[in-house]
């Protein structure tokens, strides 16, 4: 398994599907890498609209990566679930441990399941959907992601040389820029290093600078 660090996350490259059959239920999973709840939910409506003869559309997805000592709402643990009518705990929630199991996050899974006449039981159904996700997974390729957030400040514009030079030294994106009574900013930067570019900043600006 790959090492990943405080502010990195492990997720997959590419959607993946997969196939399995127990006693005659077809289950047809469809892992998908994702990035907002939003993309998320339209996702699966498009799963739903795909296989709307189907018995169930049973899905789990996790985004963010734990809440941390630093409450960065961007990226605070999301995970959702939905047994779709199947029995309370047996889809869903097999589903969203396959993830957990594999330390994935940014990741959607569907399981669409078409009913084949011999029922399974509670035990039997949780198998075959926690089955159903982990073999979509295993083949997925994964990949490692870097945690970044938004931070945004002003400070008087004769300090904006000073601001430049620091923020370049901490491979920041600039997402926003405006010019008033003072110079507002918005950048994008790499979680762990937050604090150490904020104190940087402060000393900049001989302490004349606002977060927000």
């Amino acid at each position: 398994m790959l090492k990943i660090s405080e502010d990195e996350y492990l997720t997959i490259k590419s959607s993946v599907r997969d196939k399995l059959v127990v006693k005659g239920s077809v289950f047809l999973t469809e892992a998908s890498p994702i990035q907002t709840q939003k993309q998320a939910e339209q996702k699966i409506k498009e799963v739903r609209k795909k296989h709307f003869s189907a018995t169930h559309n049973c899905y789990a997805y996790v985004l963010g990566k734990g809440k941390g000592k630093e409450k960065v709402r961007m990226h605070q643990e999301i995970c959702k679930s939905s047994d779709a009518g199947e029995p309370r705990g047996t889809a869903g929630k097999q589903i969203l441990r396959a993830i957990q199991t594999k330390n994935l996050s940014y990741v959607l899974v569907v399981v669409t399941r078409y009913f084949g006449g011999i029922k399974l039981g509670t035990s039997g159904l949780s198998k075959a959907y926690k089955e159903s996700a982990l073999n979509a997974l295993n083949k997925c390729e994964l990949m490692k992601k870097i945690l970044k957030i938004k931070i945004s400040f002003s400070f008087p514009v004769n300090f904006y040389g000073n601001i430049s030079k620091a923020i370049s030294r901490f491979d920041c994106q600039i997402i926003n820029t405006d010019f008033q009574d003072e110079v507002k900013l918005q950048i994008q930067i790499r979680k762990s290093l937050v604090e150490e570019l904020k104190k940087t900043l402060v000393d900049s600006t001989e302490g004349k600078i606002k977060f927000f």
